[in-house]
């Protein structure tokens, strides 16, 4: 039995060490993917310079800096006709010479031509109605995941119809806030209603707040909120873009992708945005 069993351990390791000899490392190599235009910019009813930037895909495996386009002819127009060119500042960016606002319920089309290619969109400036509260309360137990310290919420009548779509920004002390990604809702539940309609200023229920902004405050703290009220495209786009930045790498993750922009031919998306800000300083309770 011993003998037996050597042959058969020589015969094992053998058949192991011409398995491997028989390896053979083969390189691949990958086509380079089309070069591509991606087109970021949002404007607003917001007072302020309209800006857009233009800047070029490169291969995933490529770990140059990302190349910027300085030779496109970009322009925004209105509905009514009225037309406003963006130069180029540098570093792919591109700018009005003059502040500009959006007027709620015009549409503004985005016009970029560059390397021969025309590339166009148009996105509406959506109505909504102003903030009717913005506040805070005091939480002094931990509550779940609410934890001991300020939280502010609003109070803000939704238009009439249904379909529209919904952004919340908030700034401390001009840091942006964003532990928990986009804050995003639609009018489903709350067309010509109220967020957070059943809140009783004079007696808040701690324990069944309708909607606290998800952020812990301390005295001292300027708070700045912006809602922002979006087209569906945008809405889409915001949630894409957050399932593909949250991907772990598992089997369960959804497939990689890119958001579906709104520029037929390019990446990117160009957002008309109608804003509410509200701001607001913690004071000890």
């Amino acid at each position: 039995m011993k003998t037996s069993n050597s042959i058969l351990t020589l015969l094992a390791f053998a058949m192991i060490v011409g398995a491997g000899a028989c390896r053979k490392v083969v390189d691949w190599e990958l086509e380079g993917a089309e070069e591509r235009l991606v087109i970021e910019g949002a404007i607003s009813n917001l007072t302020q310079p309209w800006e857009v930037r233009l800047t070029l895909t490169r291969d995933y495996f490529d770990n140059k800096s990302i190349p910027t386009v300085e030779t496109a002819l970009v322009t925004i127009s209105d509905d009514l006709g009225n037309l406003d060119t963006l130069y180029h500042t540098g570093d792919g960016n591109y700018r009005t010479t003059l502040n500009k606002s959006c007027v709620p319920g015009r549409f503004y089309t985005l016009e970029v031509n560059y390397a021969g290619r025309k590339y166009t969109c148009t996105e509406l400036c959506r109505e909504q109605e102003p903030i009717d509260t913005f506040t805070y309360f005091y939480q002094p137990f931990k509550n779940g995941f609410i934890e001991v310290g300020y939280y502010v919420f609003e109070i803000a009548q939704e238009i009439d119809n249904p379909g529209d779509y919904y952004e919340w920004v908030l700034y401390k002390n001009d840091t942006l806030q964003d532990d928990f990604g986009y804050i995003l809702d639609t009018d489903e539940f709350a067309d010509f209603s109220y967020f957070n309609q059943n809140i009783d200023l004079d007696n808040i229920n701690l324990e069944f707040l309708p909607r606290p902004f998800p952020f812990n405050f301390d005295v001292g703290d300027r708070i700045r909120l912006e809602q922002r009220c979006v087209s569906k495209n945008y809405f889409d786009y915001l949630n894409e873009f957050s399932t593909q930045y949250n991907r772990q790498g598992s089997p369960f993750d959804a497939p990689p992708s890119n958001p579906t922009g709104n520029i037929l031919g390019a990446y990117g998306f160009f957002s008309v945005q109608n804003i509410e800000i509200r701001e607001l300083l913690i004071e000890e309770l």
